[in-house]
């Protein structure tokens, strides 16, 4: 990274980040090792805590499908955004990979986590990674595991902003599918973070 600032210096800015799980026991590393030695954190729920699992957490991309699921999923990004450490949520909507009903308890769900970032002025991100995974199948029919629309629809009625981001894996995917989560902007009319832009 700091080869590439040097490199590219005038060019391109060259940021350094982590995308991490939270635990609220290693919040100080969090802030004095991790954050103080990079431009910015993403807060990212891979995993969620579960006290019937103990410290094996449960996957967020395969294992949120009951109400319960749903719930302590929205728990943990809700802790995560009000922790004060990170810059972005990343995938907010991931819980869409394997929970496929929109219901009271999803909506409700959203609505925290929604009413969260609002609160603590927090950008969610639209993660175009979803548009490359394959598709998932649902009793409804077969889309992409996220973004899912639903939750951007909501969104809308919060004033919250919006990171759009590639997720890139890999170098040829730096812009990948990003013109698909800028149609999910313009179609809800959601508010576009200008976190990196200065």
């Amino acid at each position: 990274i700091d080869v590439a600032r040097k490199c590219y210096a005038g060019k391109l800015k060259v940021l350094s980040g982590f995308e991490c799980e939270y635990r609220r026991e290693h919040h100080r590393y969090f802030a004095d090792e991790l954050r103080a030695k990079c431009d910015y954190l993403i807060g990212g729920a891979h995993w969620y805590p579960d006290p019937e699992h103990g410290e094996e957490w449960p996957c967020t991309f395969y294992d949120i499908r009951s109400p319960r699921d749903m719930r302590l999923f929205t728990n943990y990004t809700v802790e995560m955004i009000s922790s004060g450490l990170f810059s972005f949520i990343a995938h907010p909507d991931v819980f869409a990979h394997s929970y496929f009903d929109w219901n009271a308890d999803a909506e409700a769900c959203c609505r925290d986590i929604l009413q969260a970032a609002a609160d603590c002025k927090v950008p969610l991100e639209l993660n175009a990674l979803g548009f490359r995974r394959p598709p998932v199948e649902t009793p409804f029919g077969n889309r992409a595991p996220y973004p899912y629309l639903p939750f951007w629809e909501l969104a809308a009625e919060y004033p919250v902003e919006v990171v759009c981001n590639s997720d890139a894996h890999q170098p040829e995917d730096i812009a990948g599918c990003l013109d698909q989560t800028w149609e999910i902007v313009q179609r809800f009319n959601l508010r576009e973070s200008r976190l990196f832009m200065d």
